[in-house]
């Protein structure tokens, strides 16, 4: 009788620590389904591009991504704004598996966005790469592994928003990813790697606050980026713009050839 209870008890403390331990591996098995998923959408955006051009993202190096950009482009600055605006969603889609890669895709295509016939092209196309660039260098994992490059890619996006053509597109919008580029080069990581970038950004928006053409385009210009460099959330005359992300989930109007993706800000990290 005492050997059947013993065999029991037995039973049921090795079934109790089979159950802990199963229970145990479930967070590490949702985890790794995550990961697995984060890595097909990171497949999948890149795959979309032409072999050469996603040879040169998976390279991480802006500069041959450019030149890839350039390359297919043969010179037509229509053809250039498709390329760019599929590097930047193929770029977003990377963040969180090699946002390193991700950061420097986003500088080629806002790059290639700063040509002035390539951004006459297509402004609003133009303002959504500048949004999506803005989202993934505001991510942790972008300043956290690549602080220079994000930095130096925040000057870029801030000039790319100076540009009348592309603020036009939608001023409120360039507004938000002003204040939120300008969070990036003043944040502690991008101002360890690189101490000059604050300096720009703030030179930028000075420029813009006092420049005639944006005024003429939004009456309350001078005010919201005021606000931006003094770190408040820029107003207009019904309120507050807006204190979460620079633009809500849907594209903004008239961006096209696949440019920009959905602009709510992802706070991705690698796993």
């Amino acid at each position: 009788m005492m050997n059947g209870t013993l065999n029991s008890r037995t039973k049921f403390t090795l079934g109790a620590l089979a159950l802990l331990m199963s229970l145990g591996s479930v967070p590490a098995m949702a985890q790794q389904q995550q990961q697995q998923q984060r890595q097909q959408a990171a497949g999948q955006g890149v795959n979309a591009l032409p072999p050469a051009l996603r040879a040169a993202v998976l390279s991480g190096n802006a500069n041959q991504i450019r030149m890839a950009i350039n390359t297919l482009s043969a010179g037509n600055a229509e053809q250039a704004a498709s390329l760019a605006s599929r590097v930047i969603t193929a770029a977003e889609s990377m963040l969180s598996v090699n946002p390193v890669a991700a950061v420097a895709a986003a500088q080629a295509a806002v790059g290639v966005f700063s040509q002035p016939a390539v951004a006459q092209t297509n402004p609003a196309s133009a303002l959504q790469t500048a949004a999506t660039a803005a989202r993934i260098m505001i991510s942790p994992a972008a300043q956290q592994y690549s602080p220079a490059a994000a930095g130096a890619l925040s000057v870029a996006v801030l000039s790319l928003v100076a540009n009348p053509a592309v603020y036009g597109a939608n001023p409120q919008a360039a507004v938000l990813v002003a204040r939120d580029t300008y969070q990036v080069a003043t944040s502690p990581a991008v101002t360890a790697a690189n101490p000059n970038v604050a300096q720009q950004a703030v030179q930028i928006l000075s420029q813009m606050s006092q420049s005639q053409q944006l005024s003429a385009l939004n009456p309350n210009n001078a005010a919201q980026l005021q606000a931006v460099l003094a770190n408040q959330n820029p107003d207009n005359e019904n309120g507050a713009i807006g204190s979460g992300s620079s633009l809500n989930n849907n594209p903004i109007p008239g961006a096209g050839n696949g440019g920009g993706g959905e602009d709510d800000r992802n706070q991705s990290s690698p796993s």
